[in-house]
């Protein structure tokens, strides 16, 4: 028992020493060998990914953007030798490069299908669907927000009124969302 409590130690010892791609590769070794956890495993992935902390990003944004330098602005703006940039320009520039971190990680989040609306994690599919999320979750998120999301799908003419009336009604929001979509059109 004793020789199986310490070959158990040092199991847990070689798994807490692997690198990143190393635990991948178990991982998915795993779930290879054991398909059962696979759906499992992909809710724990999903709840991972999207269980941002949206304070910490924003005071961590706020901390990058408040460490930048009016020298750096200063030294990116004016006479250069390609020509001259404008001081907007190179703040704009600047501020560019401080939130790429930040939108990479959104745009990662979107291509896996996940993105978070106050707290609330919900599958990116058509703008119809996205809407009719936005007026599921009002209660959360706001009226006006969901007022927002339908009025811009209508005016970016990312949903017809029918497709969002359809979207609507298989989504049981339809007694909601049907007063609203005729106000706007």
């Amino acid at each position: 028992m004793r020789a199986a409590l310490l070959a158990r130690r040092r199991e847990e010892r070689v798994l807490d020493g692997l690198t990143a791609q190393e635990s991948q590769t178990v991982l998915r070794l795993l779930l290879k060998r054991h398909l059962a956890l696979l759906e499992e495993a992909e809710g724990l992935a999903a709840e991972v990914a999207s269980s941002v902390d949206r304070e910490a990003v924003a005071e961590d944004l706020v901390a990058v953007v408040r460490l930048m330098s009016l020298e750096e602005l200063d030294g990116r703006s004016g006479r250069q030798p390609w020509g001259y940039v404008e001081p907007w320009e190179a703040a704009w520039e600047l501020l560019e490069e401080a939130v790429k971190g930040y939108r990479d990680d959104i745009v990662r989040l979107a291509a896996l299908g996940l993105v978070g609306i106050e707290g609330v994690r919900t599958r990116v599919t058509t703008p119809a669907r996205s809407v009719a999320d936005a007026f599921e979750f009002r209660s959360r998120v706001g009226l006006e927000l969901a007022l927002g999301s339908l009025k811009s799908a209508l005016r970016e003419r990312a949903a017809t009124p029918a497709e969002l009336d359809r979207v609507a009604r298989v989504c049981r929001e339809q007694a909601v969302m049907r007063p609203c979509l005729e106000a706007l059109t």
